[in-house]
């Protein structure tokens, strides 16, 4: 995943001036959004991609997400880098090979191909 898509950017609040202008802020108090403050953890992407699941009803979505919870749990001690290739291994086993996930919406999409 990219900054691009995944990031933690506020739309509604500006930047910092000094960080625009290609400054530091040194402010403690400073009431503008950050570069810094922008970035997404490993966690975050892990959570967003757990997220990201075919469109369905609640129960089914809570079932899902316990499914996978056990899923990555039954795995073992497993590294980053693996729990995201256990997300992916898990969310295209629950989909059908002629449908993609439509990112911006968390949903499930028809291929036109």
């Amino acid at each position: 995943m990219s900054n691009t898509w995944s990031n933690r950017i506020n739309y509604n609040e500006p930047f910092c001036p000094n960080e625009t202008a290609g400054g530091r802020c040194n402010d403690t108090s400073c009431k503008f959004q950050h570069f810094n403050n922008t970035k997404v953890t490993e966690l975050d992407l892990i959570k967003e991609l757990g997220k990201c699941f075919p469109k369905a009803d609640k129960e089914a979505q809570a079932q899902y997400k316990n499914e996978l919870k056990q899923y990555i749990v039954g795995q073992g001690d497993a590294n980053y880098e693996q729990v995201l290739s256990l997300i992916i291994q898990f969310r295209n086993s629950k989909m059908s090979k002629d449908s993609f996930l439509d990112w911006l919406h968390f949903e499930k999409a028809k291929r036109d191909d």
